[in-house]
């Protein structure tokens, strides 16, 4: 009897061994990079022809309709116990809707809550598409290569060597104790909501965060090496 004990598998012994369950939702996953590639590389407001499409809004709106069941699964009860930030966003969310309500300011009910829904709706795509360790490397590689288009695309223009007409640079001025007079200089900026200086700067900083990510990743081995290049780009930048 004790040898037949001795032989039966342990049950947390079996679960160890037990492969994990692949992750749900490929083509949401998908659609969701796409997502991202819209939003950061902004083809509309860089190619004139593409000028009044929504293409974030059409990939966002696809995603979404095509992963409705990871998103539904994040309303449930072990879902919200688990993840009290969804909780937060949603309330935050609601404390919008609710403050606009009272004061009968629909104007600004349908713009803000339009402006925050959109970051809702992100918020869980990202938490319910996102959902292992290999896709979050996967997502963080595709997130560096989307930011730095339009941050590659921002120097070239600088330097005058393409004339994008939505990557109008910054003209500021600055006070020189040397002469006494005011002197002018161009401040590198993007396009869209990346058109202050400040603002390319927070997505350069960001892209510099994700080169050291992959530089001291040694499952990359020797290749991790090459993020280097990038990292002096930013640098640059």
């Amino acid at each position: 009897m004790n040898s037949a004990v001795a032989l039966q598998p342990s049950p947390v012994r079996s679960a160890a061994l037990a492969p994990a369950a692949a992750p749900r939702h490929a083509v949401g996953f998908f659609l969701f990079l796409l997502v991202n590639a819209a939003l950061f590389i902004r083809p509309a407001e860089i190619v004139p022809a593409l000028v009044g499409w929504n293409i974030y809004e059409f990939l966002i709106l696809a995603c979404l309709a095509l992963s409705i069941p990871a998103v539904l699964e994040q309303f449930t009860a072990k879902s919200l116990e688990m993840r009290p930030v969804t909780v937060c966003v949603l309330g935050v969310f609601l404390a919008i809707l609710l403050s606009h309500l009272a004061q009968l300011d629909f104007v600004k009910l349908d713009e803000n809550g339009r402006l925050f829904g959109k970051i809702v709706v992100y918020y869980l795509l990202f938490v319910g598409l996102v959902n292992s360790p290999a896709r979050l490397r996967v997502f963080l590689f595709w997130m560096l290569v989307f930011v730095t288009a339009p941050i590659f695309l921002s120097v070239l223009q600088f330097h005058g060597v393409i004339a994008l007409p939505n990557l109008k640079q910054t003209i500021d001025n600055a006070h020189d104790k040397l002469t006494g007079k005011d002197v002018d200089f161009m401040r590198l900026a993007g396009s869209g909501i990346f058109n202050d200086p400040n603002e390319i700067g927070v997505l350069i900083s960001v892209a510099f965060l994700l080169s050291l990510y992959w530089l001291f990743d040694q499952r990359s081995g020797a290749l991790r090496f090459l993020w280097v290049a990038p990292l002096v780009f930013f640098l640059y930048a």
